[in-house]
């Protein structure tokens, strides 16, 4: 070994660790619920006297069943949170939340998916359910209800593959206002209402299956 290394390496053993690298400063982002803080603190006392004190909503009363005629659509989510009771408030009396009371024997019904992973995994298995003769209702088409502003180009195309799946496929688009505390369910988009109307006349009369 040469004389100068064989001296650097012997001094080595004397001199401190090297410090390490410096990292990047990590910045808590700021939320709009809990500002720039990991948490905010909430009511300590839950007795009794602190529950007298809080408001109670009171139960919305049970919806009586749904008369069921010729015209009578069902919607069917394909996962939960798919906004099916939105849609069966907006289209009225002869469409019904299938979450509330099943769809009878080869009654029509629309399956409701959102555009995120579990609905388009839902909306696949309802349409291979359909093809394999497992299904009691007749399917006659799918909506698909964008659960973010900006639906990527990935996620599109992957609801018109499974949407071909289906008789016909629409597309409801994301309505911001309806996001909001308090929020009526009133069609602010074009493309919504135009969904609405769409979905409304297939309750007009029973649809020709010859």
């Amino acid at each position: 070994m040469p004389q100068d290394l064989e001296q650097s390496s012997w001094a080595s053993r004397f001199l401190p660790p090297p410090a390490p690298a410096a990292e990047e400063a990590d910045v808590r982002e700021f939320d709009v619920i809990v500002g720039e803080r990991d948490f905010l603190p909430g009511v300590q006392d839950s007795s009794a006297a602190l529950a007298a004190e809080m408001r109670v909503p009171e139960p919305a009363p049970a919806r009586a069943a749904a008369r069921i005629s010729q015209r009578t659509l069902w919607l069917v989510p394909a996962c939960g949170g798919a906004g099916v009771s939105t849609l069966a408030e907006l289209l009225g009396e002869h469409v019904v939340d299938a979450t509330e009371q099943a769809p009878i024997w080869s009654g029509r019904a629309v399956v409701v998916a959102p555009t995120h992973p579990a609905g388009l995994a839902g909306a696949e298995r309802l349409a291979l359910a359909k093809a394999r003769g497992e299904l009691t209702y007749d399917v006659v088409g799918l909506v698909w209800v964008h659960d973010r502003p900006n639906v990527s180009d990935a996620t599109g195309r992957e609801c018109r593959r499974i949407g071909a799946m289906f008789p016909r496929f629409w597309s409801m688009p994301y309505e911001a206002a309806w996001r909001e505390p308090g929020a009526e369910p009133v069609p602010h988009r074009h493309n919504t209402k135009t969904l609405i109307r769409s979905l409304a006349k297939l309750t007009h009369t029973k649809e020709d299956k010859s």
